[in-house]
């Protein structure tokens, strides 16, 4: 499998979207990463929150999926060195999501 980039752009949304590396919503009016792709053969757009795409790892393992205890506090960790609105964006993102926050609690993920 190999993924060739087409294009990436940051662009406000227009419409709800699910971010493909962490799966939170891209809400309405948020820039986002917007790359398209092509994959054996089938074009596809990966879009993912500006934070998400800060914190990728710079390997094509980028699919985060839902990310476990370990990952999040890992990528905690990393958000520390970005900018105050990337950070800010982090903290709305994944700290202030009660499901989140219950999850950890009761070591679920």
């Amino acid at each position: 499998m190999y993924i060739t980039i087409l294009n990436e752009t940051y662009r406000k949304a227009r419409k709800q979207h699910d971010c493909s590396a962490c799966g939170k919503p891209i809400t309405v009016g948020t820039v986002h990463c917007a790359q398209v792709n092509v994959c054996d053969g089938r074009v596809y757009t990966w879009r993912e929150h500006a934070v998400c795409r800060a914190l990728a790892p710079k390997d094509e393992s980028r699919e985060y999926g839902w990310l476990s205890e370990a990952d999040l506090l890992t990528l905690d960790r990393q958000a520390q060195a970005l900018t105050p609105e990337l950070r800010a964006e982090f903290d709305a993102l994944f700290w202030a999501d009660p499901e989140v926050l219950e999850d950890l609690e009761d070591g679920e993920t």
